[in-house]
C-alpha cells in the first residue's frame, strides 16, 4: 500500500515523501511530477523543517548512489544508475529480498561512473557527477575530513546542516572490499540518508538492514515552485494527499525502521 504525503515548500521547491520501496516510490513521485531528492535538498528540507518534524525524522532514498568493482575504489554519483534503468532497478530489488547485492555481468558500469570522476576531476566539487571514494571502510565526510565529496553532496550548505544536526561530520557508509569478493561484476546501489533522530548520516550499503531498495521504505521528491520565497504550507507536520491506496496522516508513524541507520 503506497503512501503520499506532500511536504511543506521551501523558498525553492515543495517536497512530497513516498512510504514505500525505491521502484513504487518513483512511479509515485514521478506521476505527480516530482523528481527524487538529492542529498542536499534534503538536508535543506531538513533545516528548514526542524529537528522535531517528521520531514527531519524519517531516513528516505536520495537519488545519489554508490557504484562499486572489487579490488577498485568505491564512487559516489550524484545520480545512481538506477534512476534511468527500471530493468536493472528490479533485479537488484530481487536481489535484496534474497539477501544479496546486485551486480551486472562486467565492469563497464564502474568504468562509465569511473570516467565521469576523471572528467569531472577539474570542476567545482559541487558540480560533479562522480567522485572516487577514500576508503572500503565508514570514512567522515565534513569541511576537515573529504571535503569536496561533503561539498559534492552536501552541496555549498554543509556546514549548516552539520550545525542544524548537531554533529561534527556525517559518517559515509560503503560497501567494504570484503563484502564485493563474491561479486563478479559492477555493484551499483542507492544511498539512503537518515534522519536526525539519533545521527543523520549517509549510506550506500542497500543491504538486508541498511535500506536495501527492495526493503527500505521511504522515498523523497522535489519539484520546483514558481513564486521563490513562497510562505510554507502546513509548517509544523506534513499533510496527507490522496493517491491510488494512500492511508492517512494518523497511520504514518514517527519514525520508521530504517531512520536510526543508514
Amino acid at each position: 500500500m503506497t503512501k503520499l504525503i506532500v511536504s511543506v515548500r521551501t523558498d525553492d521547491f515543495e517536497s512530497m515523501r513516498v512510504i514505500d520501496r525505491l521502484d513504487r516510490g518513483l512511479v509515485a513521485l514521478r506521476k505527480e511530477g516530482y523528481n527524487i531528492a538529492s542529498v542536499a535538498q534534503n538536508a535543506s528540507l531538513y533545516i528548514s523543517e526542524g529537528r522535531s518534524t517528521q520531514v527531519s525524522q524519517l531516513g528516505n532514498y536520495v537519488s545519489n548512489g554508490g557504484v562499486y568493482y572489487k579490488s577498485e575504489p568505491g564512487i559516489i554519483v550524484a545520480r545512481s544508475p538506477f534512476l534511468t534503468d527500471e530493468d536493472m532497478l528490479q533485479k537488484a530489488i530481487r536481489a535484496n529480498l534474497g539477501s544479496r547485492y546486485f551486480n551486472t555481468n562486467d565492469k563497464e558500469l564502474y568504468n562509465q561512473f569511473r570516467k565521469q570522476a576523471e572528467e569531472d576531476n577539474s570542476k567545482e566539487p559541487v558540480d560533479r557527477r562522480a567522485m572516487l571514494m577514500p576508503s572500503d571502510k565508514p570514512f567522515p565526510l565534513s569541511p576537515q575530513h573529504n571535503p569536496e565529496l561533503f561539498t559534492m553532496t552536501f552541496g555549498k550548505n554543509g556546514q549548516t546542516y552539520l550545525t542544524f544536526a548537531g554533529q561534527d561530520e556525517v559518517t559515509f557508509y560503503p560497501i567494504p572490499q570484503e563484502a564485493l569478493k563474491q561479486y563478479l561484476g559492477t555493484v551499483p546501489t542507492q544511498a539512503w540518508f537518515g534522519g536526525v533522530v539519533i545521527r543523520s548520516d549517509l549510506g550506500s550499503v542497500c543491504h538486508l538492514g541498511f535500506g536495501g531498495v527492495g526493503l527500505g521504505l521511504g522515498v523523497r521528491g522535489v519539484r520546483p515552485v514558481s513564486t521563490k520565497g513562497a510562505n510554507f504550507e502546513d509548517s509544523s507536520e506534513e499533510r496527507t494527499r490522496n493517491f491510488s491506496n494512500a492511508t492517512t496522516a494518523q497511520e504514518i508513524p514517527t519514525t520508521d525502521r530504517n531512520s536510526k541507520r543508514v
